[in-house]
């Protein structure tokens, strides 16, 4: 985390159970900065990703200052490509990794 940074669990408050984990990292390894989340299946349809996510892009931009947060998806996982809007995020273009076909998506920091 020395870059301020990393995949945070995220624990259910009414019971404290672990279901997932949300957090900035660099996406394949390159330059740019992905925000990633996985929820458990239990959890889905209450808002609790875009929550997570939404507080981490928050903490991305304000606290650490980053210019631009990318997000990549499986072009059919229709749940993720919901809460990317819902985060303001905007289709940029299609990116292969390791032979697999992704959306990637963006948003700018606010100027």
């Amino acid at each position: 985390m020395e870059e301020g940074f990393c995949l945070w669990p995220l624990v259910y408050k009414a019971n404290l159970e672990l279901i997932g984990f949300c957090g900035l990292d660099h996406l394949w390894d390159g330059p740019d900065i992905e925000i990633g989340y996985w929820l458990a299946h239990a959890y889905w349809g209450n808002g609790l990703a875009t929550e997570a996510a939404q507080a981490v892009m928050d903490y991305g931009f304000g606290t650490l200052g980053l210019q631009r947060i990318v997000a990549v998806s499986h072009p059919e996982n229709r749940a993720s490509l919901r809460v990317l809007q819902k985060l303001g995020m905007t289709f940029e273009r299609m990116a292969a990794h390791q032979g697999v076909e992704h959306v990637l998506y963006s948003k700018s920091a606010a100027v």
